[in-house]
């Protein structure tokens, strides 16, 4: 493309400003290949509306709460699968409810 605008500005005028194209595409070529980002000259708040969240979930390995009721969780299921549910205390199925119901909310079953 750049070369057949090239070339076409070399001929006879026409209603095309082919010198209009070639010097987008060496504003481009020299935005690209030098790294520059108007985003780093504006404030990031500029630009807020653009971002897209994404679906991802960011684990957070250092989540103790979450940790600690996945550990008590995965105990009574054990507990389950050894003894049989009527075996479980009132506090363990309070505790597997909520359990349960935060598997639910992150969908990590």
């Amino acid at each position: 493309l750049v070369g057949s605008n090239f070339l076409g500005s070399l001929g006879p005028k026409s209603g095309t400003a082919f010198e209009a194209h070639l010097g987008g595409a060496a504003f481009a070529a020299l935005y690209f290949y030098s790294g520059t980002r108007f985003t780093n000259w504006i404030s990031e708040g500029a630009f807020a509306w653009k971002k897209k969240r994404s679906g991802l979930k960011v684990h957070n390995p250092q989540n103790t709460k979450w940790n600690s009721l996945q550990k008590d969780g995965d105990r009574i299921l054990e507990k389950i699968s050894e003894q049989g549910e009527e075996s479980l205390t009132r506090s363990e199925r309070k505790t597997l409810a909520k359990y349960s119901e935060e598997l639910r909310r992150r969908k990590d079953y």
